[in-house]
This record gives structure tokens, C-alpha cells and sequence, in this order.
């Protein structure tokens, strides 16, 4: 687990070619325990520049948007959560998700989420259209059990 650990740390984009990231490591923890998300941002935020917790219930994606969206009437484009300086590592933590129905904008949230780790892209929500722009953000996901998000390598931890 350790090893898997420093080789996400040390993940980056390189380079894209023909729709592949070059480089990425986003890394899937399962069977954690509920104070682990709170050591590993910790432990993170001693170790890198930047780290973003992004807690991942029910009540949390259907609340607001984690993608930047315009707004026409005062003409500003509001920061989302998923919108990071390059080098941001992502902590995205299942541990409180329970059952429940997501709305429009929770499913939005979570396909954002997706294409994070999968394409390293966020897209921007201008209302009319979308844009995706590429970002460098690795992902770690922390859950109890198995995660509603595909990550390219998962481990599951032992409760010894």
C-alpha cells in the first residue's frame, strides 16, 4: 500500500496523445476507516502544495455545482471545486455515502468527478455549452466499501 502511495504522490500529466494521459495515477482506497480521511489530509497537506477534500454524500452533490458555471445576470464565472491550479491533488472521500437519489445536478457532479480521473479534464458549465479544459490534478479516492468511481488502480486495505 505504501509503494502504490509514493507512485500516486509522484503522478503527473506528462503528455497527452490521441485522447491518453500520459502519467496519471488516480488511486482508489477501499475499506478505510472513518478518521482515515482526515490523516491522509493531513499527511497530504505537510507533504504537497496544494490538497482539495472533497466530501462525496448524497446532500453534497445534490447542493451545488463541483464544475465552474457562468453566471449571465451578474456576469461572473463562479469557482467549482473541481477547478484547481495544476499539482492540486484531489481527496475524494466516500466514507459518510449512503444510499439516496441524486438529482440532475448530483449526477452532473459525479460524471464531473469521472472525467477527472479519467480524462484529467473539467469542464466548464457556460449554461449554453460546455468547454473542457485540461487540468493536472491527482485523484485519491477513500471509501468503506467499494466505490461509485472507476480509478485506474484500487486497493483495498486490511482491517489489521
Amino acid at each position: 500500500v505504501a509503494e502504490t502511495l509514493l507512485v500516486h504522490l509522484m503522478s503527473r500529466v506528462h503528455y497527452r496523445m490521441s485522447g491518453q494521459v500520459i502519467g496519471k495515477m488516480s488511486l482508489a482506497l477501499l475499506n478505510v476507516p472513518p478518521s482515515f480521511p482526515k490523516i491522509v489530509k493531513d499527511l497530504f497537506a505537510d507533504l504537497l502544495p496544494t490538497v482539495n477534500k472533497i466530501e462525496v454524500t448524497i446532500q453534497n452533490m445534490n447542493k451545488e455545482a463541483l464544475m465552474p458555471v457562468k453566471d449571465y445576470d451578474l456576469n461572473h464565472l463562479s469557482q467549482g471545486k473541481l477547478q484547481n491550479a495544476n499539482g492540486t491533488h484531489l481527496i475524494i472521500d466516500e466514507t459518510n455515502l449512503n444510499e439516496g437519489k441524486l438529482s440532475d445536478l448530483g449526477v452532473k457532479n459525479l460524471r464531473a468527478i469521472q472525467q477527472v480521473i479519467e480524462e484529467q479534464k473539467v469542464n466548464y458549465d457556460f449554461k449554453y455549452h460546455q468547454m473542457a479544459f485540461a487540468t493536472d490534478s491527482p485523484v485519491l479516492v477513500l471509501s468503506t466499501k467499494k466505490s461509485i468511481l472507476k480509478c485506474d488502480c484500487t486497493v483495498k486495505l486490511n482491517n489489521s
